[in-house]
């Protein structure tokens, strides 16, 4: 299992290739790969979206990505 954490300043649903896979500061387990990431609701996140590929992370050193609000 591989592990991203998304950061936002405002609680949003996390968007694994289009499915909802949790929410902002929640550790999520995903299988090794690459992957778009983005926020729902998408009004006003910087950027729109985060490409992302998860190989070697551990839940102590996940892949973490962040959007603003603007």
């Amino acid at each position: 299992m591989e592990y991203l954490i998304v950061h936002c300043p405002q609680k949003r649903s996390v968007m694994v290739d289009g499915v909802r896979h949790g929410e902002t500061e929640d550790p999520i387990e995903l299988e090794a790969g690459t992957y778009t990431i983005t926020l729902e609701p998408a009004d006003g996140s910087q950027p729109a979206q985060h490409q992302v590929v998860l190989l070697s992370t551990t839940l102590i050193s996940p892949c973490e990505v962040s959007f603003a609000l603007v």
